[in-house]
């Protein structure tokens, strides 16, 4: 049997706004509930100017297929 269950993506982006560094990249973490997700949010967001780095993120959330046996 098929069962689905939600799950939450955290994406985290991040930009090098300095030429020689090589612009945008993601990645991303999942979680099992939003409260985690939006509380590990807060840790990737910032800016670093001086390292000239801009850093986004946002939670979604996804339903992923898990196989469970049936006795």
């Amino acid at each position: 049997m098929i069962e689905f269950v939600t799950v939450w993506i955290l994406t985290v982006g991040y930009f090098e706004y300095d030429y020689q560094k090589g612009g945008p990249a993601t990645y991303q973490l999942q979680y099992a509930t939003q409260s985690v997700c939006e509380k590990q949010k807060k840790n990737h967001v910032f800016e670093n100017k001086g390292a000239k780095t801009r850093f986004w993120a946002r939670c979604d959330f996804q339903q992923i297929p898990v196989y469970k046996q049936v006795k």
